[in-house]
């Protein structure tokens, strides 16, 4: 098993992309059809930008500080946009 039972999940589909986040243990895991060119970035609750990734990976440990975050993800046609819970 690989620890996606537990934590939270989100999912986020527009077109014909679909993208699963799920959040455990302070790992965030993104799974599904995106551009591998699309950018994810992590703000905090006040719109600092706090991480930024120039494409997507698979698994991303951010070394930041446990609490609730933005998470955006910008392909070339889509932006998606989520609260994640970091523990």
């Amino acid at each position: 098993e690989d620890g996606e039972g537990f934590g939270v999940h989100t999912s986020l589909t527009k077109e014909k992309e679909a993208i699963n986040v799920f959040v455990n243990q302070g790992n965030i895991s993104i799974k599904g059809n995106i551009e591998k060119e699309a950018q994810l970035s992590i703000y905090d609750l006040v719109g600092n930008l706090l991480l930024s990734y120039k494409s997507i990976q698979e698994n991303i440990t951010p070394n930041i500080q446990s609490g609730i975050y933005i998470l955006k993800i910008q392909s070339k046609n889509n932006t998606y946009t989520t609260k994640i819970l970091l523990e």
